[in-house]
């Protein structure tokens, strides 16, 4: 019962998607212009600026919010609070009254990881961005942050199996969700923000060879 109360704080605090509530309040659903995403990087594009920092916002503190709470109903018990701040980064990706098709996660993941291990997710945010921005690419930064934190969380020793579980399982629902991005990334079909074109062509050339 304690799980289940517990995944649905944080699944129901996740689903409140600014980008898709804000967009109506214009007259408009973000899905359907922009990249087709209800989240931030969308409602930059769409948007502007302000709203991204609006969306970001309260993105990133989804999970640190369904973590608090979670934390007052079951002062100590920190399995459950994270498990709160995993439903919240599930909510924000599929929420239920928008068809499951909501954000792709990546800024309601910085806060889980936050709330996890502050330091640790810090650094790993910082190294992606290292990588990221000479290449004008953030899904790079993306990337690192859903694969090397839970590594971390395995290798380090430091965290109940359970825990670990529960941010894979949440890592492979945010990575579903950039499926179309990782095809294209292998494709070499992926554009930066100067317009060209990023990635590796590995899924180009074994077409080309099947053809052949």
């Amino acid at each position: 019962m304690e799980y289940l109360l517990s995944s649905a704080v944080g699944y129901l605090l996740g689903s409140v998607n600014p980008a898709y509530l804000i967009g109506r309040l214009k007259g408009f659903d973000i899905r359907e212009k922009g990249t087709g995403n209800a989240g931030a990087s969308n409602a930059k594009l769409v948007m502007g600026w302000p709203y991204f920092f609006i969306c970001a916002g309260y993105d990133i503190l989804k999970a640190i919010i369904a973590y608090g709470i979670v934390n007052l109903i079951y002062p100590g018990d920190r399995m459950l609070c994270v498990i709160a701040g995993c439903g919240a980064v599930i909510g924000h990706c599929l929420p239920f009254y928008l068809g499951f098709k909501g954000g792709k996660g990546f800024a309601s993941f910085i806060g889980l990881s936050f709330v996890i291990n502050p330091k640790v997710a810090v650094i790993v945010l910082v190294c992606g961005l290292a990588f990221a921005l000479p290449l004008k690419y953030i899904v790079i930064a993306t990337f690192n942050q859903f694969i090397a934190f839970p590594v971390y969380m395995v290798v380090s020793g430091q965290y109940p199996p359970q825990m670990c579980a529960a941010v894979v399982i949440t890592v492979a629902v945010c990575l579903y969700k950039h499926r179309i991005n990782i095809v294209r990334f292998l494709s070499k079909q992926e554009i930066n923000t100067d317009g060209k074109h990023i990635g590796i062509n590995i899924l180009n050339k074994r077409e080309n060879k099947d053809v052949g």
